[in-house]
């Protein structure tokens, strides 16, 4: 996914009078920078991120529109500047480093296939394109806030396949396409931009990775580089960050889910952010442990977030390692025959079911369910409302239990009926109960389901015909996919429980 973007004047004052007021202003001789601070008063971190390159560097303009931006109210909610060393920032050094590549992409793609000149390097569109890269990478488009010629893409590891070869490829074909199918090219071959800036990110929760590249006709008073001179500069500046005792962190390998730590090096003193991502089917186990390489512990914080700690980096390189389990020992989505994982976790998650409470781990996808358990699920779906237990007198094979007050609601709204005084609340349930159970609750419509279609449809009790055709038509119900057969009388296991209700409050 990719969207480019061309320069526009917000207030809509024509482009000609725009230029010409800028360039009344600003020269177009590229001015000299302002000289790097030398090695003796250096101070800064990993965690400056790129202000602390463009401050040491000198270039103010650079500095000033980062240092502004969580104060803009489109962009600033995704300037984190207290956080510049994270992968998800595109103030991230490293970020910065490789958003470096799409400058030289970009200027050999000019040379050798249109005969343009290179593009050079100016730390403020540098800074420009992280702090919209910032922001597309939680909102998928542009931020419009900045007058700059922009590409942005989303999920592409070279950016350049989507904006210049695919692009390229429509534009001759057609050389009236639209600018929203063709902009990204244009943009790159366009010989009237003379600077570019160029930003990175991992990307965030919501979108996986963002690219972002913006261009001008001149460079500002930050100066111009070429790639080889920028990409020196960079190195000059990091080998003092290495200089100025800053220590690793690592993150070990664990099986079934990652460990994401917000710094690869970070100095004593510095909050580092853990985040602990399980696989499907899996949850964490237990907090994050940090280590140093001379065995003493480091404490963590769980900071109010779903597996997400932080602690203190110490004066050492550190080994951050976490383990990941089962949700439910007995619910592997590996394991043969494990149909039924994607709905016990929807039913856990949605506090519909819970796994059993003796200690086990196991929620029973493959045990009979009873049709007190039914009712505790309905119960459960229903919010757990107060319930008048008078409902129960007459039935003498209700306990006062854990299901007392769901079996009491499932009287009361008609969806479990007893007979003779016996509710047989530990009798298993079946299938086409369940289902009955289901269509009550609907109101007993009518049913567009075919009972024939199945082997055994004919098998389905009288009292459950009606429910059984709706169901089947409103795909709350499936046959048996090894055998296509319905199953109607079958006893119902707790994993099919959790299937029929995921089918029909989903469908």
């Amino acid at each position: 996914m990719h969207a480019a973007q061309q320069i526009r004047r917000r207030e809509g004052r024509p482009l000609a009078a725009f230029l010409a007021a800028l360039m009344s202003v600003v020269a177009l001789v590229l001015a000299p920078a302002t000289p790097a601070l030398a090695a003796t008063d250096f101070d800064y971190t990993y965690e400056d991120g790129s202000l602390g390159f463009f401050e040491w560097l000198g270039a103010d303009n650079a500095v000033a529109v980062i240092e502004q931006s969580p104060s803009m109210s489109v962009v600033g909610p995704y300037q984190d500047l207290s956080n510049m060393g994270s992968e998800e920032s595109a103030f991230n050094l490293d970020n910065l480093e490789r958003s470096i590549d799409f400058v030289e992409i970009c200027n050999q793609l000019r040379s050798q296939g249109h005969g343009l000149s290179e593009l050079v390097i100016d730390p403020y569109l540098m800074a420009v394109a992280q702090i919209d890269v910032n922001y597309s990478a939680n909102n998928i488009g542009h931020a419009g806030v900045y007058n700059v010629g922009e590409n942005l893409a989303w999920g592409y590891s070279n950016p350049f396949t989507g904006w210049y070869y695919e692009e390229k490829a429509i534009y001759e074909s057609n050389p009236s396409a639209p600018f929203s199918e063709v902009g990204h090219y244009l943009n790159i071959i366009n010989g009237s931009y003379g600077a570019t800036g160029t930003a990175y990110s991992l990307g965030s929760r919501v979108y996986r990775s963002c690219s972002g590249q913006t261009f001008y006709w001149s460079a500002s008073y930050d100066g111009a580089y070429t790639v080889d001179e920028f990409r020196a500069k960079l190195a000059e500046y990091r080998a003092l960050l290495n200089a100025n005792v800053s220590y690793q962190v690592s993150a070990s390998s664990a099986s079934h889910g990652s460990t994401w730590v917000s710094v690869s090096k970070a100095s004593a003193g510095t909050t580092v952010t853990i985040r602990l991502t399980p696989d499907y089917a899996y949850v964490v186990d237990g907090a994050p442990t940090v280590r140093t390489a001379d065995g003493r512990t480091v404490a963590t914080s769980p900071t109010g977030t779903s597996g997400e700690y932080t602690f203190v980096m110490p004066a050492a390189d550190v080994t951050v390692s976490a383990g990941y389990t089962l949700r439910f020992n007995d619910v592997d989505p590996d394991a043969p025959g494990s149909w039924y994982v994607e709905a016990v976790l929807w039913a856990e998650a949605n506090g519909i079911m819970n796994g059993y409470d003796n200690g086990t781990g196991n929620f029973g996808p493959n045990d009979v369910m009873t049709r007190s358990q039914l009712a505790g699920v309905l119960y459960n779906r229903a919010g757990n409302p107060d319930v008048d237990r008078s409902s129960l007198e007459g039935y003498t094979d209700v306990a006062d239990t854990w299901y007392t007050d769901a079996v009491a609601w499932a009287i009361e709204n008609g969806v479990i009926v007893g007979n003779a005084g016996q509710l047989r609340p530990d009798d298993p349930a079946t299938r086409e109960e369940f289902v009955t159970i289901l269509w009550r609750l609907e109101d007993e419509p009518a049913g567009a389901g075919d009972l024939s279609t199945f082997p055994d449809g004919g098998e389905t009790s009288s009292f459950a015909q009606a429910a059984m055709e709706w169901a089947i038509g409103a795909d709350v119900i499936h046959g048996n996919s090894a055998t296509g057969t319905l199953d109607p009388t079958d006893q119902l296991t707790r994993g099919m429980g959790a299937g029929l209700v995921m089918n029909w409050m989903q469908g």
